[in-house]
């Protein structure tokens, strides 16, 4: 998104969708296992080359993303028994470990609005929105209902224009800050004690004028996921009770897998 200024004419924005298409390795993936991926805007470079003798004009913007991407692989494990073993008195050491069971996923577009009196802004005086922009700050998520309720704001600042101050003076841009919470019951079902990762991203915002309130409309992106930590009892280690025997007789019986 350009805001753009043509002589003494009303600023305006230049709205772009880039597509981008790439690919990155994960060890061990296959085809037909599941990936979620979440992406954000880090920076953005403009530059503008102006057209001469008939020539088209262009701006060209590089943007810098993140992109983070979970994999889900499905494994088939056949194990196997032992064809000869000898059983020896041993002392067990036992350690617990802690692991995370994943719950769910839920992703989704969501619609916030706001608003903010003209007055409180100084924005009594202002003819049009030029553009919209902002962040989304996630303040909690909990458990409520059986679903994961994700609660926090949208800060969204507006760039306003106002009429000139005197003849051949373009335009005067002012900003203001309008801020829109939300509290919104994601599709994810989850149970008490469970614990979540949130992402949130800004997609789209549009300001407008009312006779006497700067009102705000935004579409935003969240990505919650969530997991419950659980703790197992393994073994660490084991050491013999007593001496182990030298030597010892033995037989091996052959055996041959078969159905069961």
């Amino acid at each position: 998104r350009v805001l753009c200024v043509d002589g003494d004419a009303t600023p305006y924005t230049l709205y772009s969708r880039v597509p981008f298409d790439t690919r990155v390795e994960l060890e061990g993936l296959r085809e037909g296992d599941a990936c979620v991926s979440h992406g954000r805007l880090l920076s953005s470079d403009l530059s503008i080359a102006v057209g001469e003798e008939g020539e088209r004009g262009y701006v060209t913007a590089d943007a810098c993303i993140e992109l983070e991407i979970t994999a889900v692989s499905r494994r088939v494990s056949m194990p196997t028994t032992a064809l000869y073993s000898t059983a020896y008195e041993m002392t067990p050491r036992y350690r617990d470990l802690h692991y995370y069971r994943p719950l769910g996923l839920s992703m989704g577009h969501y619609s916030v609005s706001g608003s903010r009196a003209r007055v409180d802004c100084d924005a009594t005086e202002a003819l049009s929105v030029c553009d919209a922009h902002g962040r989304v700050e996630v303040g909690a998520v909990t458990a409520e209902g059986g679903r994961a309720v994700v609660s926090g704001r949208v800060l969204c600042d507006v760039i306003l224009a106002e009429p000139p101050t005197g003849d051949g003076c373009r335009p005067t841009l002012t900003s203001a800050t309008v801020e829109c919470p939300f509290r919104i019951e994601s599709d994810l079902r989850v149970e008490a004690g469970a614990q979540f990762v949130c992402h949130a991203s800004l997609i789209e915002a549009r300001g407008r004028l009312e006779e006497k309130m700067l009102a705000v409309d935004c579409e935003i992106a969240l990505w919650v996921r969530a997991h419950e930590k659980k703790t197992m009892r393994i073994l660490a280690f084991a050491e013999p009770a007593g001496a182990l025997p030298t030597k010892e007789a033995c037989k091996l019986r052959g055996v041959y897998p078969g159905k069961g």
